[in-house]
């Protein structure tokens, strides 16, 4: 469908309490410079949980235990965004060459970073569906 928008994820990893963000490329095509949270564009023929488990590979190395929580979904630019939460199996990051990540312990400490706007709302929502256990919808992807 040529109207239809395109697919793209994105991911909270958290390891011991902290979580992950990555620099973007200052010349990358958008929000250059700022800090975000791994993802990208779910590929033809690629199921939403392999283009997440494909991007965190790509962009961190990370391994993520077999439970994701859908946080929350957004439109921008012609972007379906799906946002979810894992958990990385280390907190041994491997990025591209002058890619920086860092491991945050707070929404504080993100909001002190040029960021992607509107990543803290992620975070927020993160906190409060892992506060409600019961209505936290966890799946396992295997």
């Amino acid at each position: 469908m040529a109207n239809s928008p395109i697919p793209v994820v994105t991911c909270t990893i958290y390891y011991k309490n902290k979580f992950l963000v990555i620099r973007r490329h200052d010349n990358a095509k958008k929000f250059g410079g700022t800090w975000g949270f791994p993802g990208g564009k779910v590929e033809p023929d690629e199921t939403i949980v392999g283009a997440l488990i494909r991007e965190v590979k790509e962009e961190t190395n990370l391994v993520l235990t077999d439970e994701l929580l859908f946080v929350d979904s957004y439109f921008y630019a012609g972007s379906l965004g799906l946002h979810f939460a894992a958990f990385a199996t280390s907190d041994n990051v491997t990025c591209e060459p002058g890619v920086e990540y860092k491991w945050l312990g707070s929404l504080g400490q993100l909001q002190a970073l040029p960021r992607i706007p509107g990543i803290d709302f992620h975070i927020l929502q993160v906190k409060h569906q892992l506060a409600q256990k019961v209505s936290a919808t966890f799946f396992k992807r295997r």
